[in-house]
């Protein structure tokens, strides 16, 4: 439905067995921006293996519960109480 609404590329979790490295794949290195908009924990920890250096992660309905992310290695930790 994605490909037909206008976007470059589709890739399915469900099928692809290994979503990160066929996202830096088809950007070329990462995207630029993600949006997190996943109330779960695992969908905000794995986010940032789609950025590339220096991209932007948005976080729409963060999780219930306290967590804290990393948003990449070596940089701050992002908490959400």
């Amino acid at each position: 439905m994605c490909l037909s609404l206008g976007a470059e590329a589709f890739v399915d979790f469900k099928t692809c067995p290994d979503v990160a490295a066929e996202v830096k794949r088809i950007t070329g290195g990462g995207a630029h921006g993600v949006v997190v908009t996943g109330g779960t924990a695992s969908a905000y920890e794995s986010a940032p293996q789609f950025l590339r250096k220096g991209g932007v992660q948005v976080c729409v309905g963060p999780p219930q519960v306290r967590r804290t992310f990393a948003a990449s290695q070596g940089s701050p930790r992002l908490t959400f109480d």
